[in-house]
């Protein structure tokens, strides 16, 4: 599925239960796969390989589903044309979704980034962040609440400054969990919170390897 003005794949309407197995998805002009609307809810992408090749925006949004599941893929080369592009991206109202097992590397910003006051309970679960010097960030939550990371390995993040971090969590991003992640290589922080509202979010469990390239291993501002 390649070369498509919008999407490779597009679920909208009542769109559930259906699954994406074993794809290429690459060169589409959007994303790869698209979930639309508050009610396409438990789908499941499975073992594809998403390549951005520096054109494709994201290879999975969900913008309002619940309860889908993005599990054994590959997400590389993500770039929006301005300062974006993510292997996975959460908006809208996306609830209780899951993305575990993935392997994302240089996208040009994120491997997943969950945007937004009401994404909230998603799971990030076992993927491979490797930045690879080119992906600013492994994990990026702005303003989403009681998500879960754990047991990822976020490492190699720059973001082509001074910054790149294996994970960031910024405005109100609250009562969040962190635990048992690994986080090493990155060109500045393992974790950073950043904002007056970046509250009540847990950490424990983590490993923070600098090898002299990381300059914090977690870095709080305001929260």
């Amino acid at each position: 599925l390649f070369g498509h003005s919008f999407h490779g794949v597009y679920f909208t309407g009542t769109a559930m239960g259906n699954r994406v197995h074993g794809n290429t998805i690459k060169s589409n002009a959007i994303n790869g796969v698209y979930l639309d609307t508050d009610i396409v809810d438990g789908n499941r992408i499975i073992s594809n390989t998403f390549d951005g090749k520096w054109f494709q925006d994201y290879g999975v949004s969900i913008t309002g589903g619940d309860g889908n599941v993005v599990t054994n893929n590959r997400m590389y080369g993500h770039f929006d044309g301005l300062f974006g592009g993510s292997g996975v991206v959460m908006s809208g109202s996306a609830v209780a979704n899951i993305v575990v097992g993935n392997s994302m590397s240089s996208n040009f910003d994120t491997g997943v980034w969950l945007n937004g006051s009401d994404v909230d309970g998603n799971r990030i679960v076992s993927n491979t962040f490797n930045g690879k010097w080119s992906q600013a960030y492994g994990v990026y939550i702005t303003d989403g609440d009681r998500n879960t990371v754990t047991n990822n390995r976020m490492f190699g993040h720059y973001d082509g400054g001074p910054g790149g971090s294996g994970m960031r969590l910024e405005a109100a991003a609250a009562s969040n969990i962190i635990a048992g992640n690994t986080m090493s290589s990155n060109n500045d922080t393992g974790l950073w919170l950043n904002g007056a509202g970046a509250d009540a979010n847990r950490i424990s469990g983590n490993t923070f390897e600098g090898k002299a390239a990381q300059d914090y291993g977690l870095f709080i501002r305001d929260a």
